[in-house]
């Protein structure tokens, strides 16, 4: 990492791992059912929890996140596990139901940063309804866009917000959105 850190900066908001993507392995490791399933990680910066569903799940994962930049990093977290996954470099709206075709899960962590994700993230979500994705997750600490998010949803009897908290280093507290389909 300290090798990749001095040749390459990403660009957006890749330069670290973030503590909700611990929050969303631990809701995996305790929740299960994506065993060998086909799964994207949105916003992946690193990859980290597409990396930990590839290893501890055997899922078959594509990381995806707008800035190219991170894919050595997420390739190298994978090599260092001893795994594989997939990295393309898109955003949100670049997701075609031909791309979301045969995924079981999407899921992202920390990635309702702004108001101006809302909507980008609301069509996605429609996008994932349209193809049979059977489940979006997302994880975040509580930020105000991500729970204006949720409020967008409410109506949604299939979405629910579960306030999460994994207890094990390192620690990590905050909201976990799961919308089946």
């Amino acid at each position: 990492m300290r090798a990749l850190n001095r040749s390459r900066r990403p660009d957006e908001h890749g330069h670290k791992v973030w503590p909700n993507s611990f929050l969303l392995m631990d809701y995996f490791s305790r929740t299960g059912g994506i065993e060998k399933k086909k799964m994207i990680e949105i916003g992946s910066g690193w990859g980290i929890t597409g990396v930990y569903c590839a290893k501890y799940f055997s899922a078959q994962v594509l990381c995806t996140d707008i800035d190219a930049a991170v894919a050595p990093y997420a390739q190298l977290l994978a090599t260092v596990n001893k795994t594989k996954i997939d990295f393309k470099p898109l955003g949100f709206a670049d997701f075609s139901l031909a791309k979301l075709k045969g995924v079981h899960t999407v899921f992202g962590c920390d990635m309702c940063y702004s108001e101006s994700l809302i909507q980008p993230l609301l069509d996605l979500i429609k996008q994932c309804s349209k193809v049979g994705v059977t489940q979006f997750l997302m994880s975040d600490p509580g930020r105000w866009p991500f729970l204006d998010l949720c409020k967008k949803l409410k109506f949604n009897k299939s979405a629910h917000v579960l306030s999460w908290e994994r207890v094990n280093q390192p620690t990590a507290q905050g909201f976990v959105l799961r919308i089946t389909f």
